[in-house]
């Protein structure tokens, strides 16, 4: 597994704020692939949250529904 700088998550610490900057680059990347890596990404950030919801009594607010789709675009 490599570093990838295409993709940078970002926090401020004087706010509690973050974001996701991507680079122009991560668009031309197969739309599958970033799929996937997204899909595995949102599941470690969610364990991530769900870890700090708990240690502040909070443990009910830690769920994430994943949408189906119910067409493609392969015609």
């Amino acid at each position: 597994m490599k570093l990838d700088e295409n993709v940078r998550l970002r926090s401020n610490w004087g706010t509690g704020e973050g974001d996701i900057k991507l680079k122009h680059e991560w668009d031309e990347i197969y739309p599958l692939w970033r799929a996937d890596v997204l899909k595995d990404w949102i599941y470690e950030l969610t364990s991530l949250y769900s870890e700090a919801m708990q240690d502040m009594g909070r443990p009910y607010e830690t769920t994430l529904e994943f949408v189906r789709v119910e067409y493609d675009n392969f015609d």
